[in-house]
């Protein structure tokens, strides 16, 4: 039996995206804290935003209320991010071999 994942926290990039997302639609942590009153709690946010590790339905929320639901596996780094890898003209090769920026395949 697998263990099930029960912490997440935000990369970098993922924070990046969810700031974006924050100010364009709440401005600031404690307007969107308010809106997510009685779901979310302030110091889940603020962990969130500080890259902290918070609960994975606590996460989902908190992405499902900034408008990024769908990436919400991104944002945790959970996803292969296209940028990995080395394609000229952005076309993946044709004979199928995936070369890494580290030079690794």
């Amino acid at each position: 039996m697998s263990k099930k994942r029960q912490t997440l926290k935000a990369t970098p990039k993922g924070l990046e995206q969810a700031e974006k997302a924050l100010k364009r639609l709440h401005g600031t942590q404690l307007s969107f804290a308010n809106y997510l009153a009685g779901v979310v709690g302030r110091s889940t946010i603020q962990k969130f935003f500080q890259g902290q590790e918070i609960k994975v339905d606590k996460f989902k929320e908190i992405c499902k209320a900034l408008t990024l639901e769908s990436d919400w596996e991104v944002i945790a780094g959970l996803t292969n991010f296209p940028d990995q890898f080395d394609f000229p003209d952005n076309q993946p090769p044709k004979n199928g071999n995936l070369q890494r920026n580290d030079g690794s395949v």
